[in-house]
C-alpha cells in the first residue's frame, strides 16, 4: 500500500481479517444452540437475540432453518414450566403440521 492511502490499507486488512460467509454462519449456529431461556424477567429480551441470531443464520447460510429444527432448538434451550409446557403440547402435534408461529405464540402469548 503506498503512502497517504488510508481507504486501500483498510480494504486490504477487512479483506485479510474479515470473518468469512461460513465462519459467520457458524459463529451464528453456535449462539443460537448456546443461548439459554431462563424463567425470569429477561425472557423476552433473550428470545429476541435467538430470533435475531436465527435471522443473521439464515441470511449467512442462505438458507431457511425448517420448523421443526427451530421448536427443537427453542424447546432445547427451555427450562421449568415452559420447557414442561412446550414438551407436552408436541405429543399431540403432527411434524407434518409443525408451526414454528403457533409455538412462539404459545411461548409469548
Amino acid at each position: 500500500v503506498g503512502e497517504s492511502n488510508g481507504c486501500e490499507a483498510l480494504r486490504l486488512l477487512h479483506q485479510r481479517y474479515a470473518k468469512s460467509r461460513i465462519q459467520s454462519s457458524i459463529t451464528h449456529l453456535i449462539n443460537i444452540v448456546n443461548l439459554k431461556f431462563n424463567d425470569d424477567n429477561d425472557f423476552e429480551s433473550r428470545f429476541a437475540t435467538w430470533e435475531s441470531e436465527l435471522q443473521k443464520f439464515e441470511t449467512s447460510a442462505g438458507t431457511a432453518v425448517t420448523d421443526l429444527i427451530k421448536v427443537g432448538l427453542l424447546i432445547a434451550g427451555t427450562k421449568g414450566k415452559l420447557h414442561d409446557h412446550l414438551c407436552l403440547s408436541m405429543g399431540s402435534v403432527d411434524v407434518n403440521t409443525l408451526n414454528y408461529e403457533d409455538t412462539r405464540t404459545t411461548v409469548l402469548g
